[in-house]
């Protein structure tokens, strides 16, 4: 089996555990919890966690031999808090997916994955200048965020969550995205 086949059934048995996982601290913990932890921020949690393998990075990424994989936020919402929790212990090839709250743009340049939640249109402004055509995969669920230039934006499409994504965007960091993942989205150039 290739290396590639062996990855994607890890990734496939790693989502549904995610989901699994979800659904019984949802069930255990009632309506209590549920109203502080929306499925749709799960949903958009998981997806992130799930882009990482429809997503190729450049080799020359940060340093080469890095044995981990940084999943960054930026900002504090239901879909950072769960982030840490849903890639803990999890791989990507040799690679360990680790998570970075950001406190700064300083920070920046460990990210392979960067969410932004809420933070305000400068500093959303700021941090999409900042990473423009560095191999940083940036997503945000904040309203027109792929149309001013982030890669992905998460937005409700019949109640469901629904991708959408900046292609020109994407082709200029150097990022290269699976076309089912095109073919799941909506697309803006």
């Amino acid at each position: 089996m290739s290396f590639r086949a062996i990855f994607k059934n890890n990734i496939r048995l790693s989502l549904w555990r995610t989901l699994l996982g979800i659904t019984l601290i949802l069930s255990f913990y009632g309506a209590a919890f549920a109203v502080e932890v929306s499925e749709e921020a799960a949903i958009k949690a998981v997806y992130i966690f799930n882009f990482v393998s429809f997503v190729e990075w450049p080799e020359n990424n940060n340093d080469p031999a890095s044995t981990t994989f940084t999943v960054c936020t930026l900002g504090e919402d239901d879909v950072t808090a769960l982030i840490p929790g849903i890639i803990e212990n999890e791989q990507l090839g040799q690679m360990h997916l680790k998570h970075l709250a950001l406190s700064s743009s300083d920070e920046l340049q460990a990210c392979r994955i960067l969410y932004l939640s809420t933070v305000d249109d400068e500093t959303m402004s700021n941090i999409r200048n900042a990473v423009h055509g560095l191999p940083i995969l940036t997503i945000s669920d904040q309203a027109g965020f792929a149309a001013r230039g982030g890669h992905i934006e998460f937005g409700l499409l019949l109640k469901r969550v629904h991708t959408i994504i900046n292609r020109r965007s994407i082709d200029a960091s150097g990022l290269k995205v699976n076309a089912q993942l095109y073919r799941l989205a909506t697309v803006v150039d």
